[in-house]
């Protein structure tokens, strides 16, 4: 065992495990019903339970939790197995990133790698220095460029553009300066 405790991270040596060789660690043993989790408390002087670490053996779901609230969650079998949900107990995609209920959503499978849900308008936001672009890159595995859009903004005349793509449509195309 390791005789000093004490030396080890000051701020949390109250419970220190293992040994200073070898292979060392933790183990929280719990039942395999629904609703039966390995839990890894946080709490403050005022509440029990700020945070936690959460494993649920019977449906393999890890979560992590702030302030009472289940913040991301790592799914562990299933179709969806290593599925990553953040705003989300459920995630729909390899990542998730939630903000509102969009409704009923299932993507397709050509855009499934990552889902962006919000119940309101929803966008990503790309920022760089004012002297160079931001890129949204398409590749394959014979091409890591096959096509991109670009973005910059110029200094002070923002400009985007598209490159390797040809532009293909069944409508009308416009442009609107914001």
């Amino acid at each position: 065992g390791i005789t000093n405790p004490g030396a080890y991270f000051a701020e949390a040596n109250h419970l220190v495990i293992g040994t200073t060789s070898g292979d060392n660690g933790m183990t929280i043993v719990s039942g395999q019903s629904v609703g039966d989790y390995g839990t890894i408390y946080f709490a403050d002087a005022t509440s029990a339970k700020q945070g936690q670490i959460r494993y649920e053996q019977n449906n393999e779901i890890m979560s992590f939790w702030t302030a009472a609230t289940q913040r991301l969650t790592i799914l562990g079998a299933g179709a969806n197995a290593g599925n990553v949900g953040i705003g989300t107990a459920a995630p729909a995609a390899k990542l998730h990133i939630y903000d509102g209920d969009a409704g009923t959503i299932s993507p397709a499978s050509y855009g499934d790698v990552a889902v962006f849900e919000a119940g309101d308008s929803n966008g990503i936001s790309l920022f760089t220095p004012d002297a160079n672009q931001a890129n949204i890159v398409f590749g394959s595995d014979s091409s890591d460029a096959y096509a991109y859009m670009w973005a910059k903004y110029n200094s002070g005349s923002p400009c985007i553009g598209f490159e390797g793509a040809t532009v293909v449509t069944s409508g009308t195309v416009s442009y609107t300066h914001l």
